[in-house]
């Protein structure tokens, strides 16, 4: 198979959803600018970036997750979610792999900068990879960071609601974040809609929040089915309290 680069990135706070960044495609190498690359070389490795994966394609099965070539993840499962991996910043390739039949082939293949000391959520969908910079920084009073993710290839644009209530998030296509809302930590009773017609796709009853927290709610699976129907992944994470201290570079 014959590999393309394409010129994109895991780095920046893409926040809307109208900038929302994607790793498109199986089998790709995503390419790095000689900018970024003297840029990251400056990077503090004393702080290392950290990477949550999610699997959200049904189709994939179980798979394999390498970073650099290291496995990280094996026998990897839809609908898990790993644990806080650990990266030294720069440039990262992400391999995925998919295992049948005792046979394991790459299935995506990426390489991308990462910035020291961020934190990013990376969500297996298909046919992309949704990176998503995860905003850690801190809050006020008692107050959460909420963010929606559609990672649903099956579901035309939706909007978030209040259930029998008003739009919160409007048009929300796949493969995009939203922007970020913050609201005060309680219990939410959501629901998510196709957006033109108002029709209830998904129910998100008692979406509980906690001050002093950030949430990336992710929308996947496949509606109507019965092995992996649509659902809603929460992944949370406490916020900074303060900020490290960077050391000068000489």
């Amino acid at each position: 198979m014959s590999v393309k680069q394409i010129s994109a990135g895991l780095v920046g706070q893409a926040h809307s959803r109208r900038t929302a960044v994607r790793l498109v495609g199986a089998g790709v190498v995503v390419g790095i600018t000689t900018g970024w690359q003297s840029r990251l070389a400056r990077a503090q490795t004393q702080f290392p970036t950290r990477i949550r994966v999610l699997h959200a394609a049904p189709a994939l099965g179980k798979v394999e997750v390498l970073f650099n070539g290291n496995e990280e993840l094996d026998e990897f499962d839809y609908g898990t979610t790993s644990d806080w991996i650990e990266v030294d910043p720069g440039t990262v390739r992400l391999t995925i792999r998919r295992d049948r039949f005792g046979i394991n082939y790459p299935v995506f293949d990426a390489i991308a900068p990462v910035v020291a000391n961020e934190d990013y959520d990376l969500i297996i969908s298909d046919p992309i990879i949704i990176p998503v910079p995860v905003d850690r920084s801190p809050l006020a009073g008692d107050a959460s960071r909420v963010q929606v993710v559609h990672a649903s290839v099956d579901v035309p644009a939706i909007d978030i609601a209040r259930k029998g209530g008003d739009v919160l998030i409007d048009n929300l296509t796949y493969g995009q974040l939203s922007d970020p809302a913050e609201v005060s930590a309680g219990s939410y009773d959501l629901e998510a809609r196709l957006h033109g017609t108002g029709e209830v796709v998904l129910d998100l009853p008692a979406v509980s929040v906690e001050s002093g927290m950030v949430y990336q709610l992710v929308i996947y699976g496949k509606p109507g089915d019965t092995d992996t129907p649509l659902a809603v992944a929460t992944l949370g994470d406490e916020v900074r309290t303060s900020m490290p201290a960077s050391t000068p570079v000489s």
